[in-house]
């Protein structure tokens, strides 16, 4: 599911019709399997996410919370298969410091 908008020699766009199709087909599996994709809203809970990027919120009304949803997770029942990886909200940095070589928690939490 992942790999299907990469795809260089697909019959038509990663929006096509064709495309579209298999992901369907893909999704109806995973359902009839149990299988259920995870795309949550609000705060980050990481037991289910997986937090792969992160935004300023400047009116630090949202620090913590989902921003936006960059690959699904899917459970199969009670078991988490795969989390969700996300974009999430932060603190704008007060400090001069780089990211780089850090994570956005060092420099940005407290």
């Amino acid at each position: 599911m992942d790999r299907l908008a990469d795809l260089t020699t697909a019959p038509d766009p990663p929006d096509g019709p064709v495309l579209d199709w298999v992901r369907r087909s893909v999704l109806d599996a995973l359902a009839a399997s149990g299988v259920v994709p995870v795309e949550d809203g609000g705060p980050v809970d990481p037991a289910r996410h997986c937090v792969v990027a992160t935004r300023e919120d400047p009116t630090q009304l949202r620090c913590d919370a989902i921003a936006e949803t960059v690959r699904p997770g899917y459970l199969w029942g009670e078991a988490l298969l795969r989390p969700q990886e996300v974009v999430a909200y932060v603190r704008p940095c007060t400090s001069e410091a780089s990211v780089e070589g850090g994570t956005p928690d060092d420099l940005c939490n407290g």
